[in-house]
């Protein structure tokens, strides 16, 4: 059975905050919680031997989505945070053995770090975090 190939051109990460929507939680949370909302959107482009030049896959664009909450506490614990975020970012296809995968969940842990700093008084409430992956790759 034949397989195709890819390979990476250009990959992107960044980790936001985005604007808080005012939002009703039944029941509310009895503790701080982050909503991590991941996406990943690529391009895929085909090479085409014959004419030298690299066209736009049959495939299309691939877009994923994966959102998990848990408690912001969680965070203080690496090994349990990367248990987390790895499956996340596994359901999204995207491969443990990468050498900047690791970067990716630091990122991501860190940032989360840095709000828990700011919001050590705060009321029980859910805190929205974006990741999001973005690039192109080479079908062959």
């Amino acid at each position: 059975m034949a397989s195709v190939r890819y390979e990476c051109e250009t990959f992107y990460h960044r980790v936001s905050q985005p604007q808080p929507t005012p939002e009703t939680h039944h029941p509310p949370p009895y503790f701080v919680q982050i909503e991590l909302t991941v996406t990943l959107d690529l391009v895929v482009f085909r090479h085409d031997c014959v004419i030298g030049f690299y066209t736009n896959s049959d495939i299309g664009p691939i877009f994923m989505l994966e959102t998990i909450r848990f408690n912001l506490d969680l965070l203080k614990d690496r090994y349990q945070a990367y248990q987390i975020l790895v499956a996340t970012l596994c359901r999204l296809r995207l491969n443990p053995i990468c050498l900047a995968f690791n970067s990716f969940v630091d990122e991501i842990i860190e940032f989360g770090l840095r709000i828990r700093n700011e919001t050590s008084n705060m009321q029980p409430q859910v805190l929205h975090l974006r990741s999001e992956f973005w690039g192109s790759i080479l079908s062959m």
